[in-house]
This record gives C-alpha cells, structure tokens and sequence, in this order.
C-alpha cells in the first residue's frame, strides 16, 4: 500500500496515515491557508470499484446532513487523482477500544455511563433521522482529550434512500455486535442498532464481549440464541445495568427498545454513582410531601412555626455553656495553614495516545504515561504539568482539578515536524 502523505486535497496537504479499513485509508491533514486540522478518508482502489464508490457517495451523503455533539462533523467530498476523499473532524484522542483494553476488568461505571449515555444519544439523533448506522463498535467511538465522545465511521449506515447495495441474504458490520436478525440475512433496522449498543456496554462494563467464541460457527450460534454469560458488576446499580442489556440483547427485535430514543429514555432514569442520594435527602422533601403541604398550607405553617417557637424555648432555657478562654495574643502574628482542612480532592488522570512520556510538575518527575497516570489534587486547584520524550517537543499542560475528576488523553509533537 503506498502512502499519500504529502500529497494535497484541495488546500488540504495530507500529513500521516492514522487508520485504515475495508472502504479507506484516513489521513490527518491540515488546510495550507487556514491550518485547521483535519481528517480525510480516502477510497481504497479495489475490484470493486463502482460498488465501493456508490456506497462511499452514500455515507458521505448520510454524514453531511448530521450535525450533533458527538458526531464527527463531516466538512467537505473531495477528489484526489480518481479517487473520492471525505474531509471531515479531526478527533485527538484514543478509540474507546483501545480505552477499553487499557482497563482489566471493564470501565468505573460512572465513566461507562458517561460514555454510553453520549453513544446512545448520538444514535438517538440518527434513528428520529430514519438513519441506521449497522456498524457500532467501540472502534468507531472516538474519546477525544478534551473529553468529548465522538460517534465515527457512517460507511455501511443507510436511511430511506440509500439503494440496497449488499448481496440478498447477505450481511454487513462486524460479527461480534451482529444481531441474530443480520445473522440470518434479514435487513437490519434500529433494534439492530440497539442489539449492537447492548453488546457495547458490555464490553464497556466487562473488557469482554458478551458472544466471544472459538469459531466463527459458534460464534454466530451464540448470537442466534442470545447466549451469554450474565456480567458479574460490583456496583451498587449493577441490577439496572444487567437489566438495560438483558433488554438490548433479547433475540426477538420485538423484546428489545424499539430504538436508541426509548434506550436513552431508560438510561435517563439510572442515577450516576457519584450523584448519591444521602448527601441531599435531607434537605429535600419527598413529592408526596411538597403536595400535602401545597393542598393543606395553613396547616402545614402552623406546625413549623409551633416547631419554632417549642425550638426557641428549648434554646432560651439551656444553661450557657462556659466558652474557653482566648489564647493569649501572640507577640507576632501567627502564619497562616498552608491549606484549609477537609478540602476534597479530584483525581487526574493523564494518559498519551502514541507512547510512553515522563511526566513533571514543578520540573521534578511524578511518573510516567506507560500506564494511566493517576494523582490527586484539590478541588478548584490549578495543576500544571509537563509531558517529555526523547526525540519530541515539552507538552505543557495546565489542568483545572474538579470533584468530578479530570481525564486527558495528550498526543506530543517530534521536534522535526513543522
């Protein structure tokens, strides 16, 4: 395969090879006028050249009508010697894939929500659209470093006026997230994508899929018969969890979500770990409460001002408590504490997507990127860190430490590279 690398697309000059698959191969490039940044997919040469081109027009079509959060932004079709290219959305970052394999036993589960919830209202956004993406896969799920989800890859999606542009009986996506409708040839429609979202979270939640098998036989004998083991979860909402694949994976389409809208519908009801419901259940009342005291107002306030008032005769009836004496005036003042006590921290995590980088903060060394690098912070503190290898430019960062922690994922820049 020779590389394209430096070769131009209209303004934009191609810089690296990034990805490649059964239509394209993708390149990062940027605009020679403006500099922004880009991603272009550029068609394979094959023998099948008319039936690879039509569906190649036929994705770009489909992704040029889209503009959600967590959808790649396609920018424009182009043409490079012969050969029709797809300009659209840099995305920095790692593949959810490859988060996933990061990770031993399935991601947190506040993360796993997080990510799915984001998936699952992209593909909302195409189902009220008419649109079925047949190819959801955490390697067409881009997790950006700024955080951002971004859905990829529409080159077997279809709506209502792609032509039908596979074999009768025949079958397209990826075996492991195939329904057992598209295993037996029948035409995938949105509960083929919700089939493909189960097997997703799964993944999300285990590092496993849910109908791995030794052969491609047994394989598809599982998915027909919906056959897998039930994810062992340890988090306190593990039967919600089990419950939303149970319904994403029942063999019947009928059984399942009607589409990716009724999923999200549910998911909007799960409450995210970190959201616990002690911290403000005692400064809220119930809803039957809230309507009792709007329906029987008078009698509600007369209550709560009989409650101040035996408060306040309690209160004016103890005895004062003696209070310490003061310390003694100090001959010069007193420093300060360095850092007020109980102040909760927020975990940072640092990872790069193209190799190992010795981290700093401070200009002394705190770790390394072989592995996700985790530290704890203040909440509300500035962190700034430094990123070095050997052969690349410093990558300065400065991070802003939230409760909810903080995750990044930083590509670094060879010296050479203009």
């Amino acid at each position: 395969m020779t590389s394209l690398a430096n070769a131009a697309v209209g303004d934009y000059r191609l810089l690296e090879l990034i990805g490649s698959g059964g239509m394209g191969e993708v390149y990062r490039a940027v605009h020679s006028k403006i500099g922004r940044v880009v991603a272009v997919k550029v068609l394979r040469r094959g023998e099948q050249g008319q039936a690879l081109t039509e569906r190649f027009v036929n994705e770009a079509r489909i992704q040029a009508g889209l503009h959600h959060p967590h959808i790649a932004e396609l920018y424009d079709f182009a043409d490079l010697q012969g050969r029709p290219c797809i300009i659209m959305e840099y995305v920095d970052g790692i593949t959810l894939r490859d988060r996933i394999e990061g990770s031993s036993a399935g991601l947190p589960v506040d993360d796993a929500l997080r990510i799915f919830r984001s998936v699952v209202g992209a593909i909302a956004y195409l189902h009220e659209r008419g649109i079925v993406h047949r190819d959801i896969k955490s390697s067409n799920i881009k997790l950006a470093s700024n955080g951002q989800v971004k859905l990829l890859d529409f080159g077997i999606a279809k709506d209502q006026t792609s032509k039908r542009l596979t074999m009768a009986g025949g079958c397209v996506g990826t075996m492991d997230y195939l329904a057992p409708e598209q295993i037996r040839g029948t035409a995938a429609d949105a509960r083929g994508d919700v089939w493909a979202l189960g097997v997703l979270f799964y993944e999300m939640l285990t590092a496993s899929l849910p109908f791995a098998a030794d052969s491609v036989g047994a394989l598809c004998e599982r998915i027909t018969r919906a056959d897998y083991r039930t994810p062992s979860l340890t988090s306190p909402l593990s039967s919600e969890l089990k419950r939303v694949i149970g319904r994403c994976l029942r063999s019947e389409p009928t059984d399942r979500y009607r589409d990716a809208g009724e999923l999200l519908s549910d998911l909007g009801r799960i409450e995210q770990p970190s959201l616990t419901p002690a911290k403000t259940a005692r400064f809220a009342l119930s809803a039957d409460w809230r309507q009792a005291a709007r329906n029987n107002w008078p009698l509600f306030g007369a209550g709560l001002l009989l409650v101040a008032v035996l408060s306040a005769g309690f209160l004016w009836n103890r005895s004062p408590t003696p209070l310490p004496a003061p310390p003694a005036t100090p001959s010069v003042a007193q420093t300060p504490p360095a850092a007020a006590p109980n102040v909760p921290l927020g975990l940072v995590r640092i990872g790069t997507i193209d190799g190992p980088a010795d981290v700093y903060e401070d200009g002394r060394p705190i770790g390394t990127t072989a592995k996700l690098l985790e530290r704890e912070y203040p909440v509300g503190s500035h962190v700034a860190l430094t990123l070095k290898r050997e052969g690349y430019e410093d990558l300065r960062l400065e991070v802003e430490v939230h409760e909810s922690g903080h995750e990044s994922h930083w590509q670094l820049r060879p010296k050479d590279q203009r």
